[in-house]
């Protein structure tokens, strides 16, 4: 792949992003996040397009023998897993508790959960910082659907061919701006992929609440 294809960091990403929207004339009323990787991208894409940021929390289950291989996702109250997996019951009832464990965690750290009413009758932009085998932005679709959004609109950097032939019928628009055949993980398609901790998303969230202010104060007193 040419360097002129990999993305910055997620920033640069998350502006291109922005413009692939732009560029489409798709219409969207809030930018929805999944944390931790997908901030940074809804951060830039909600500037751009000058939409409110929410978060959606989603957290995938790994398989047993690699963790980084996702078989399903779990949420705060829904799960879904791979049709093809046969997991261990202790294993999956382990890994469902620990995840909602941590999604209560990030929930309450990072505030801006998407609720029902921040979705209801809206067109969402749900972004992350790329998409491996798809269980985890299955679910939120799923989630966001279910919460009555008008139309959804899926915008992610990378995706594999095949995990996008199985999201794009779950929503009204997909963009993945590279969909490579040999998909070789996420972070191959960034020069900088660095693992966010939680005070940097915090951080950025923080910026994010007072730019909102400071926008709110301009038009109260223009």
């Amino acid at each position: 792949m040419e360097d002129k294809s990999i993305f910055l960091d997620r920033e640069d990403a998350g502006r291109r992003l922005a413009q692939k929207i732009l560029d489409l004339h798709l219409k969207g009323d809030i930018v929805v996040a999944m944390p931790r990787g997908g901030v940074p991208i809804g951060l830039a894409v909600a500037k751009i397009l000058q939409l409110p940021l929410k978060l959606y929390l989603v957290r995938k289950i790994g398989h047993p023998s690699n963790n980084e291989y996702a078989v399903g996702a779990v949420s705060e109250s829904d799960l879904l897993l791979n049709a093809d997996e046969n997991l261990d019951k202790g294993y999956l009832e382990k890994k469902v508790k620990k995840e909602r464990q941590r999604i209560a965690e990030m929930k309450k750290i990072f505030g801006r959960a998407a609720s029902a009413d921040d979705l209801h009758g809206k067109n969402a932009i749900i972004v992350d910082d790329g998409i491996a085998t798809g269980s985890c932005m299955e679910l939120a679709i799923r989630e966001v659907r279910k919460a009555g959004a008008r139309s959804i609109i899926v915008a992610v950097p990378v995706c594999p061919a095949n995990t996008q032939k199985k999201i794009q019928p779950l929503t009204d628009h997909t963009i993945s701006l590279l969909e490579p055949l040999r998909f070789t993980g996420i972070g191959a398609y960034y020069q900088d992929f660095s693992q966010l901790t939680d005070q940097e998303v915090v951080e950025m969230l923080t910026k994010v609440a007072q730019n909102e202010i400071s926008v709110v104060e301009k038009t109260a007193s223009g």
